[in-house]
C-alpha cells in the first residue's frame, strides 16, 4: 500500500510540474523535501556478556557477544557489523549463559535454562561445536547453574534429588571446561586474581587446603590439592583469605584478618605452618601499610609477587624481603574497584579535573603501567568493570542495569548494543531525547537507560556520558521498555542553550554543547531546569521551583496554591519552563486525573496548569487557560510573546491497578489513558491562553516527552498523543505530520540541528533524520509545493478552512489512485487534495477526512 501511494504521489507531482512548466517557462520551484526519514542510530537489546582472545582480537578483530535467550553474535571493531552464530540454536530455552577462556585457546560458552544445561566450544577460528558435561548433566535435561566463572575456572553444582541414586555433585574445571574434577570437601572460592581457586577443608582438618590452577601436578594435567597454613576450626563457616599470590614454585602469600587485625601470611605449599606479619617493612626500613580493602596482592605469569599497599605504593617480594619498586598511577584509596585477570590489574580513575579513565597495570616482568583517559565521565554512578578481554579493550557495564561498553585503547567507548543494530530478532531500545550537534558534529542521543551517545559513520554509538541524568532503567528478558512513573515525574528532557546542556533527573547535570561533563549542579531530583542568566538557574521538582545561584539554592517557591485551591489535590510536576522577555518565565505543570472505580467519574488527582513570573522566578501567578489539570505533551516558543502548548487529559483507572502498588507499578500504559488532545496559544507571553485545536481520543499512555520545535522556515512542530502536528501560520491552525517511517515506530520526542533545518525523531526503534525545511524563493510565479502533511477534519471543516485562506479544492485522489470530484463529500479516509490558491499556486496536500 505504501509503495502504491508513493507511486501515485510521484505521478501527481510529475504531472503538475510538467503542466506548470508548459505554462510558465521561467517558473522557479520551491519544494519541501518529502524523503523518508533516514535511520541514523539504533541499539538492540543489551548483551549480557562479551569475550575475545588475543588471536581473535588483535586491535581490530572479532568479539563474541551473548544476548540472553536470543543468540550469540560475532562483530568486529572495523565495520561494527554483527553476524549471528547460527549453530547455537534454541536460545529461548536457555536463560543464563557465560563465556570463559579455554587453556588450549578459544572460548567456552555455558548455558543453563528450562531445557537443561549445555556447553559450546569455540576454537581460535571461531569454529563451534557442542560438547558434553560431566555427571550426565547435559543428558538429564534438568536445570543447573554455573555458580562461579572467572578466567578459565568454571564451577557448577549438579543436584537432582529425585533420581535413584540422587545426584548432588559439584564440579570444577581449571581449563575452560575441557577437563572436570569432583569436589568432595567443604570449600570457599578465592578469585581475586581472575584465575580462580578453592579453599577446602578435609575431614576435621585444622587447616585449609588450596585447589588452584597454579598448583598443577608434575604432568601439568590436573590441579593438586595442597595444604596451606591457614587455621580454621571444626564447624566454623568456611572462609579464607581473599588476596593471595604465588612466589616461585612453592610459596603462597596472602592477606588475612584475625580479630579485626589485617595481616600478611606466608607459607609453603604442603606445609601446615605459616608465618604472619601484622606490620611490614621494606628492605630499607620503610613501613608498608596493610589496610582492610585497600591493599592487594598481584601475581605475574612468572610468579613474581607484588603488594599494593594502602597508599598505592607497589612492593615486590624477593627471598623473604620486600622492595619498593613503583607507585600506582592516580591511586585513590577510597575507590578500590580493582578488576583482575591473569595478566592485568585494571581500576577506574577519577581525576579532580573531571576527567576519568582506566589505570592498567600489566603483570609482566617489566610491570608496565598505562593510563587511558575515557572520553566520558561517570557522573557519580559506579562503573562495574569485568576482567579485561584483551590488552587493547576494557569491557565495562554502566552499573548492573546499564549497557555494556567496549573502551578501546584510543580511550573511546562504544555501546555494544549499537553493533547489533542490524539483527532483526533483537528488540530495539527506545531513544528518548537528543540534542543537535554543533560545528558539524553528529547529534547527541540519550537512550532509555540514560546514557548519552554520539553516532559515528559506521553506525556505532560512541559513549559521551554514562548517565546523562543520573538514572537508569533495566532492560532484561522480563522487562519491556515502557513508561514508569512518567505520569507523575515526566520524561526528563534536556534544557539546551548556546553553551550548555542541563539534564534533569535524579540530579541536575551540566554538560557543554559537545557533551563533555562540567558539573553536578544539584544532587536533588529535578524534573526540569532553565538558565535565566549567567549565574542563575531555575530548577523544579513537583510544584516547587528552586532558584540556584553561584553554587547553591538561594530560595524556593511552591506554585501549587496558584493553580489549585482544593486542599485534597496533590501537586503535579513542572515539566517545562520557558523564558519570554526580560525576567519573565512561563512554567508548565502537568496534572493527573483518576477514574473512580466506584462512581465511574473522573476527578482531579494531581493539580496542573500554567504559571508565569515577571521577576525571574521569585514569585508566580496562575495563567488563564481553558482546561484544568492538563498533562503537557509539547511547548513551542514562537517569539518573545507568542507561545504554543499541547496537552491531554491524563486519566488513571483505579479499577485496573491495585492501590497497594500506587505509583510504583511499571507499565503505566496498562491503566493510564490520554483521553483528548488540545493545542492552546498565547499572545501575551503566557499570561492568557486560547484554544486553537481540540479533539477527543482514547489512547493508552506511552513513552512521550514534552517536545516542540520551530523550524528555520517558520514551521512549528509539536507532540500529540498519537503522532506529531505542524503549523505553517504561527500556531493558528494545525495539521497532522506524517514522517512516513519505513517501519512501525512511535515518536517519543524530537529535536533539530542548530540551523533548525533537519529534524531528528527519537522513537521506540531508533533515531531518524529528515529534512523538512523548504528553500524559499521570492517569486510572483505560480509554485508547486509538495507538502508531506496531513489534516484531520470533517469534509465541511476542510472546506471552511480552505475558504478562509482563499484556497479551493480542485480534485481528490485516493491512495489506490482513483479520483473523486471535490463538489461532493467523500467517504472518511486519507486523500491527496489538489488545492489552488487565489494566486493560482497549486499545492498537493494529504488530508484525513473524518466522520
Amino acid at each position: 500500500m505504501k509503495n502504491r501511494s508513493r507511486a501515485i504521489y510521484d505521478s501527481l507531482k510529475t504531472t503538475v510540474v510538467a503542466t506548470c512548466l508548459a505554462c510558465f517557462c521561467t517558473m522557479m520551484v520551491s519544494t519541501a523535501q518529502t524523503i523518508v526519514p533516514e535511520l541514523i542510530y539504533r541499539e538492540r537489546t543489551y548483551p549480557t556478556w562479551a569475550l575475545t582472545t588475543p588471536t581473535m582480537f588483535n586491535g581490530s578483530g572479532s568479539i563474541l557477544v551473548d544476548v540472553t535467550k536470543r543468540g550469540v553474535y560475532v562483530f568486529d571493531t572495523v565495520s561494527w557489523r554483527a553476524r549471528k552464530v547460527v549453530e547455537i540454536d534454541d536460545m529461548n530455552s536457555f536463560e543464563y549463559s557465560r563465556f570463559t577462556n579455554r587453556t588450549v585457546g578459544g572460548v567456552t560458552l555455558m548455558q543453563t535454562g528450562n531445557a537443561g544445561t549445555r556447553v559450546w566450544k569455540f576454537d581460535e577460528s571461531l569454529r563451534v561445536r557442542l560438547d558434553t558435561l560431566p555427571g550426565r548433566v547435559d543428558t538429564l535435561q534438568f536445570f543447573t547453574h554455573f555458580d562461579y566463572c572467572t578466567g578459565g575456572t568454571i564451577y557448577f553444582n549438579a543436584r537432582l534429588d529425585n533420581l535413584v541414586p540422587p545426584i548432588l555433585r559439584p564440579f570444577i574445571s581449571f581449563d575452560g571446561g575441557d577437563t572436570w574434577m569432583d569436589i568432595k570437601n567443604r570449600f570457599a572460592f578465592v578469585d581475586n586474581d581472575g584465575i580462580g581457586g578453592l579453599w577446602t577443608v578435609q575431614n576435621n582438618s585444622s587447616y585449609l587446603s588450596l585447589l588452584h590452577p597454579l598448583t598443577m601436578g608434575p604432568d601439568r594435567n590436573e590441579a593438586l590439592q595442597t595444604a596451606i597454613g591457614y587455621p580454621t576450626w571444626p564447624g566454623a563457616i568456611l572462609s579464607g583469605p581473599t588476596d593471595k599470590a604465588f612466589s616461585g614454585s612453592d610459596t603462597i602469600i596472602w592477606i588475612g584478618e584475625n580479630r579485626g587485625k589485617r595481616y600478611l601470611g606466608v607459607a609453603r605449599l604442603g606445609d601446615t605452618t605459616a608465618v604472619t606479619f601484622e606490620s611490614l617493612q621494606t628492605a630499607d626500613g620503610k613501613s608498608i601499610g596493610i589496610h582492610p580493602g585497600r591493599s592487594a596482592l598481584f601475581n605475574t605469569a612468572t610468579r613474581r609477587v607484588f603488594l599494593c599497599d594502602s597508599i598505592g605504593a607497589i612492593h615486590e617480594y624477593r627471598q623473604g624481603q620486600w622492595y619498593t619498586v613503583d607507585t600506582i598511577q592516580h591511586y585513590d584509596p577510597l575507590r578500590v574497584e580493582r578488576v583482575y585477570d591473569p595478566n592485568h590489574v585494571c581500576h577506574p580513575v577519577y581525576k579532580a579535573d573531571g576527567t576519568s579513565g582506566f589505570s592498567i597495570l600489566r603483570l609482566s616482568d617489566s610491570l608496565v603501567q598505562e593510563y587511558r583517559q575515557k572520553e566520558y565521565y561517570d557522573v557519580g554512578v559506579l562503573t562495574r568493570s569485568f576482567p579485561m578481554i584483551h590488552p587493547d579493550v576494557v569491557l565495562t557495564r554502566l552499573n548492573w542495569s546499564g549497557p555494556m561498553v567496549l573502551t578501546l585503547k584510543s580511550g573511546r567507548g562504544y555501546i555494544v548494543g549499537s553493533a547489533l543494530r542490524d539483527i532483526q530478532d533483537l528488540d530495539p531500545v527506545p531513544m528518548l531525547s537528543g540534542i543537535g550537534g554543533v560545528g558539524g558534529q553528529a547529534p547527541l542521543i540519550v537512550s532509555y537507560c540514560g546514557h548519552m551517545v554520539r553516532p559515528e559513520n559506521t553506525g556505532a554509538g560512541r559513549l559521551v556520558s554514562d548517565m546523562a541524568w543520573g538514572s537508569a532503567y533495566n532492560i532484561s528478558r522480563n522487562f519491556d521498555p515502557g513508561p514508569i512513573k512518567h505520569s507523575t515525574e515526566g520524561l526528563p528532557m534536556p534544557s539546551v542553550n548556546a553553551s550548555e546542556i542541563l539534564f534533569p533527573g535524579r540530579q541536575l547535570v551540566q554538560y557543554d554543547r559537545s557533551g563533555k561533563f562540567r558539573s553536578v549542579i544539584s544532587t536533588r531530583p529535578v524534573t526540569t531546569a532553565l538558565r535565566t542568566d549567567s549565574s542563575t538557574i531555575l530548577l523544579s521538582y513537583g510544584t516547587t521551583v528552586y532558584r540556584w545561584s553561584n553554587g547553591s539554592i538561594v530560595d524556593s517557591t511552591d506554585v501549587l496554591p496558584e493553580i489549585s485551591s482544593a486542599d485534597s489535590a496533590l501537586p503535579g510536576f513542572v515539566t517545562r519552563m520557558v523564558s519570554t522577555h526580560g525576567r519573565s518565565v512561563v512554567g508548565f505543570i502537568s496534572g493527573l486525573h483518576l477514574l473512580d472505580e466506584e462512581t465511574l467519574s473522573v476527578r482531579r488527582y494531581r493539580s496542573g496548569g500554567i504559571v508565569h513570573s515577571t521577576d525571574g522566578g521569585v514569585s508566580w501567578t496562575a495563567s488563564i487557560m481553558p482546561d484544568k489539570d492538563p498533562f503537557f505533551l509539547g511547548v513551542v516558543q514562537v517569539d518573545t510573546n507568542v507561545l504554543v502548548a499541547a496537552y491531554t487529559t491524563l486519566v488513571r483507572d483505579t479499577a485496573r491497578m491495585k492501590l497497594d502498588y500506587f505509583e510504583q507499578r511499571p507499565y503505566e500504559n496498562l491503566y493510564t489513558t490520554m483521553s483528548d488532545y488540545h493545542i492552546v496559544r498565547s499572545l501575551d507571553g503566557g499570561m492568557t491562553w486560547e484554544n486553537v485545536y481540540s479533539r477527543s481520543c482514547n489512547l493508552g499512555f506511552r513513552l512521550i516527552g514534552c517536545s516542540g520545535v520551530r523550524m528555520a522556515d517558520g514551521r512549528l512542530l509539536i507532540n500529540g498523543p498519537d503522532g506529531m502536528f505542524q503549523s505553517f501560520d504561527g500556531g493558528k491552525t494545525w495539521d497532522f505530520l506524517f514522517p512516513d517511517f519505513e517501519e512501525i515506530t512511535d515518536v517519543i520526542s524530537f529535536f533539530t540541528d542548530d540551523a533548525a533545518q533537519d529534524i531528528y525523531y527519537c522513537t521506540t526503534t531508533g533515531v531518524f533524520k529528515q529534512r523538512l525545511v523548504a528553500t524559499s524563493v521570492d517569486t510572483q510565479d505560480p509554485v508547486v509545493t509538495e507538502c508531506d502533511t496531513g489534516h484531520a477534519n470533517t469534509w465541511n471543516d476542510h472546506l471552511r478552512t480552505w475558504a478562509r485562506s482563499g484556497t479551493s479544492c480542485a480534485e481528490l485522489t485516493t491512495l489506490e489512485g482513483g479520483t473523486i470530484r471535490a463538489d461532493f463529500p467523500p467517504p472518511p479516509g486519507i486523500y491527496f487534495a489538489r488545492l489552488i490558491d487565489k494566486d493560482g499556486r497549486l499545492t498537493i496536500r494529504r488530508i484525513l477526512v473524518i466522520e
